[in-house]
């Protein structure tokens, strides 16, 4: 090359050199490194300005005092040159990132001192791992009108309102990341849908993981303990899969408020301050399964002002109450467990549930029906080892069917309660088996009363009751003070003994001794009640008739001489079951 010198001036000719790295399609890499010379560029920013679509921009330890808008196509990718992550620190203001381009990926950076640590809007399709985003003024991560993202394995802790914010978003992966330290929520989602939010941590927040008005979502796997308030919130949020989370340490395990068609299954919500699963303000059409509720200082699944939930499976042990409905109506509680609490399943003032098969073993009270529970349906459900296996107080037209009640108090108490329909249970081995107090127009029939310590059946200041076709075994069958019938007003049809029985029919009682005259099967003697005067009017049972004679003849000497007279005494005794007329011997 030629230098000119004219007029004693000198013309010198600077010349930079790039070198960039290419792959085989043609996409650059690009260096960013804040020292002047180690890389391509010093500042994020302008490195984004020079690459181009399908570019990677590799990004060096340090500290970019910068706010950084990734408009284009690119995978941004930080990396540990021997002082950690590069930090992208936005001096307090706007959002550290923001991807305002599809496809990108944000790998391994640092996101902080920010209003919004990383924020997408109508974004799509990027993929964002591995970062740390912490201490931002509102929220980590930010996604707004923007899908089919992908967020994982990010450290989000410390920002001063939200972790991760989905803002009508959906078909989002989020997964693998730690939300924790956040002032409201860990992770939030308000009206997205169809996302779906795994393996995450969402601890020491307000609420671990929160949806509001968001639907068809599904929510596994996730750990959201040490709350202040719910684990993981649903507000009028419905169709959403809330499946084998860890929600523990909180205030309230999983809350559901105005939600529907939700499915709750297989999570762990143990220790909770108040209650594990609560579903509340007409929360209805829910599935709630296979859930373990332990420990929770109120309620291990509590149901308020809620109706047409499936309950089923769960395991409710070591509450202060089990599984509890308050004005909920048309539930199904079914093949659940309710160990060791002060009640295991408790109804107030609700109507129209269906509770069966159910084991609430080992309660202060098995199953309670309080203030006005009607039109309940108990069936088929084990109640044992309990101060009171079955309790109804002011609670009418039940129907409490099928139980076993056995090593109570009290197998079954009626107080104050009336119409309801107590039959085929089997109440064994209680102080009393079936006790009612003051409590009337109850119908008792074909249950079985044996072993009881105290009396099979007691009743005290109740009247009108109807009880027939019971099996009575104890060392006290019944007692009662006030006036009731102890068999059928109506005619019943009975198999015993291989013959069917037809009539107006009592019980079965252990102890009747009165006698079957006709050989129908129902005694003829009235068997009579203690406490007062009632009486079983047609006891099932009875000997059947039969006379027998016994004779014996006594002489008055041994021996006798000839001439001797030999006076003989004749005892005739009769040995049946009737009396006799007209004997002569």
């Amino acid at each position: 090359m030629n230098y000119h010198n004219n007029n004693s001036m000198t013309f010198l000719i600077g010349i930079s050199i790039f070198i960039l790295l290419t792959n085989c399609a043609g996409a650059a890499t690009w260096t960013v490194d804040p020292t002047p010379g180690a890389g391509n560029f010093t500042t994020v920013q302008v490195a984004i300005n020079a690459a181009a679509a399908g570019d990677t921009i590799l990004v060096q330890s340090g500290t970019y005092y910068e706010n950084v808008n990734v408009n284009k196509q690119l995978t941004l990718q930080g990396v540990d040159s021997g002082a950690s992550l590069p930090v992208v620190d936005a001096g307090g203001s706007g959002s550290a990132i923001t991807l305002s381009a599809d496809g990108c990926t944000l790998d391994k950076l640092v996101a902080t001192n920010s209003t919004y640590g990383i924020y997408l809007s109508g974004s799509s399709n990027n993929i964002i791992s591995e970062n740390t985003v912490n201490d931002n003024s509102d929220t980590g991560i930010y996604l707004v009108s923007s899908s089919s993202n992908s967020i994982s394995d990010n450290a989000i802790t410390g920002n001063a309102r939200i972790g991760i914010l989905l803002d009508s978003s959906s078909n989002n992966t989020i997964s693998g990341n730690t939300a924790t330290g956040s002032y409201n929520h860990g992770i939030y989602l308000d009206s997205s849908s169809n996302n779906a939010i795994s393996g995450n941590t969402a601890s020491d927040n307000d609420f671990g993981i929160r949806l509001e008005s968001s639907n068809y979502n599904t929510i596994s796997g996730n750990t959201a303990n040490d709350n202040t308030e719910s684990g993981i919130y649903l507000g009028s949020s419905n169709n959403n899969t809330i499946s084998e989370n860890t929600a523990s340490g909180n205030n309230f395990g999983i809350s559901l408020n105005s939600s529907s068609n939700n499915i709750i299954s297989g999570n762990t919500i143990n220790d909770n301050n108040y209650h594990g699963i609560d579903l509340y303000s007409s929360s209805n059409s829910n599935t709630i399964s296979g859930n373990t509720a332990t420990g929770n200082t109120d309620l291990g699944i509590r149901l308020d002002l809620s109706s047409d939930n499936a309950i089923s499976g769960n395991n409710a042990k070591g509450n202060a109450d089990g599984i509890g409905l308050y004005s909920s109506s048309s539930n199904a509680i079914s093949g659940n467990t309710a160990y060791a609490n002060t009640f295991g399943i408790l109804l107030d003032s609700s109507s129209n549930n269906d509770i069966s098969g159910n084991n609430a073993t080992g309660n202060n009270y098995g199953i309670l029906l309080d203030s006005s529970s009607n039109g309940n349906t108990i069936l088929g459900n084990t109640a044992d080892r309990s101060d009171y296996g079955i309790c109804l107080y002011s609670s009418s037209n039940n129907d409490i069917s099928g139980n076993t009640l056995t090593g109570s108090i009290q197998g079954i108490l009626l107080s104050s309660s009336s119409s309801n329909n107590i039959s085929g249970n089997t109440v064994t081995g209680n102080s009393f088996g079936i006790y009612l107090d003051s409590s009337s127009g109850n119908t008792i029939s074909g249950n079985t009363a044996t072993g009881n310590s105290g009396h099979g059946f007691y009743l005290y200041s109740s009247s009108g009751n109807t009880i027939y076709l019971n099996t009575f075994n104890n060392a006290k069958n019944a007692w009662s003070n006030g006036a009731n019938h102890w068999n059928a007003t109506s005619s019943q049809t009975y198999e015993q003994g291989g013959r069917n029985l037809t009539g107006l029919l009592g019980n079965i009682w252990s102890d009747y001794d009165g006698v079957d005259c006709d050989r129908d099967g129902v005694g003829e003697t009235p068997y009579d009640i203690s406490g007062g005067s009632e009486k079983d009017y047609h006891p099932l049972g009875g000997s059947e008739v039969g006379a027998m004679l016994g004779v014996e003849k006594i002489a008055d000497r041994s021996e006798a001489r000839v001439g001797d007279w030999i006076n003989y005494i004749i005892w005739v005794n009769n040995t049946g079951n009737i009396n006799l007329t007209n004997v002569r011997a």
